[in-house]
């Protein structure tokens, strides 16, 4: 029973209309939404009509909290504060926020899968001008072979930290670096190892706004049975600075945003990938009569045959679906409404393929990607001397590389 297989019954249920179809580009914000949620359900329905698949992955809840929070206000001078059970350190460097602002950190029972930790921190939805690190250290006596980082996004799935991750086996600490923190919940978890894959991918769209997005994901394995394989597909897309629509010419509010956590499929004949690509855009467009309008663009893409089930689809040549590597691309034609194509590149852990370690590790000796949790991490080596230059303005101070005091 394939995703093929599957799709007259992807197109019942909380499908009301086809999302994407006249109108739905310029619609509220909430079209645009359930546009993404659509190819989201597009998967999670996989199994409709003949129950659930077990082993699928699903939604977890919000972990309830342990115990009293931590909290500090930092400011231009920086600051970090630690969980009462010492688990996670939030390091806020120098110059990270212009005024003081309040920092939180604590202990949540975990609903991530196999992880025993977890922590809630704050603040979420903050764009820090220098990154602040998340310093996971697991429980005394336990070191971080085997173990990696988890967040949980806004659907309830817990996705992996798959970049900026740097782990020091001596410290025994796994840290992350952020410059903005859009999830508040974050676990150590059992890596999944080899079976995780990531890569770069392209949007090229042509239906209404045409537009083309380029992106990168991490497909985290979250099970299999006899029929096939899932992932779970997160990662980033990005569009240009300008947008035309007819006479019109749209800015993004951002260029870059977060994919919609998807459940992807690979069959067990290792013939078909399916998946989808699912983010929207706030734009700003200035027509030539200076009319100003904020329309929602959206991504159309899924190979299911939820959006845009009209239009003629199917792979362009044989794609490469293989436990480590899938690579392929993949065309919707909807005539003269115009088309949508896709085409990606996902491999397990390709750390030789021009990756490095965060600018962090300028401060330290000897680091080097690693690929034993299954996703790219900086293995870090000893740390610089405090005051070491590490870049124009800034010096080594603890292992990190800071704004020179």
């Amino acid at each position: 029973m394939s995703a093929r297989t599957h799709r007259p019954c992807l197109l019942r249920g909380p499908r009301r209309r086809p999302p994407g179809e006249a109108g739905a580009w310029l619609a509220p914000a909430r079209a645009a939404a359930a546009l993404s949620l659509a190819v989201l359900a597009a998967a999670q329905l996989a199994g409709c009509g003949q129950g659930r698949r077990p082993g699928r992955p699903e939604p977890a809840g919000r972990g309830e909290p342990v115990g009293p929070p931590a909290q500090i206000t930092a400011g231009p001078g920086g600051g970090s504060l630690t969980s009462d059970d010492g688990g996670l350190t939030l390091v806020v460097p120098p110059d990270a926020v212009p005024a003081p602002t309040e920092f939180t950190v604590q202990r949540i029972a975990s609903t991530a899968p196999g992880a025993s930790s977890a922590w809630r921190v704050g603040p979420t939805g903050v764009d820090f001008s220098a990154p602040v690190s998340l310093v996971f250290r697991p429980a005394l006596g336990r070191g971080i072979a085997g173990l990696a980082v988890d967040y949980q996004d806004a659907t309830g799935y817990w996705v992996p930290a798959s970049s900026n991750v740097t782990a020091d086996a001596v410290a025994r600490t796994l840290t992350v670096a952020a410059t903005r923190l859009d999830a508040s919940d974050w676990a150590l978890v059992p890596a999944s190892g080899a079976r995780d894959l990531q890569g770069s991918f392209s949007l090229t769209q042509g239906v209404e706004i045409p537009f083309v997005a380029q992106g990168s994901a991490m497909l985290s394995f979250a099970g299999e049975d006899a029929v096939g394989s899932w992932y779970l597909v997160a990662g980033t897309a990005t569009v240009p600075a300008s947008i035309a629509s007819g006479t019109s010419t749209c800015t993004p509010a951002d260029v870059t945003v977060p994919l919609d956590t998807n459940v992807a499929e690979v069959d067990a004949a290792g013939t078909r990938f399916d998946w989808g690509i699912a983010a929207r855009w706030s734009l700003t467009c200035v027509d030539g009569a200076g009319s100003t309008t904020t329309p929602w663009l959206a991504t159309l893409f899924d190979s299911f045959g939820l959006n845009l089930p009209a239009c003629a689809r199917g792979y362009v040549g044989t794609p490469l679906v293989a436990p480590d590597r899938l690579q392929g691309t993949y065309a919707i034609d909807c005539g003269a409404r115009g088309s949508v194509a896709a085409t990606w590149d996902f491999a397990a852990c390709p750390a030789a393929e021009g990756r490095s370690c965060p600018p962090s590790s300028a401060c330290r000796s000897g680091a080097s990607i690693s690929c034993a949790t299954g996703a790219p991490v900086c293995n870090d080596g000893p740390a610089a001397p405090d005051g070491t230059p590490c870049g124009t303005g800034r010096a080594c101070s603890g292992g990190l590389c800071l704004p020179a005091p």
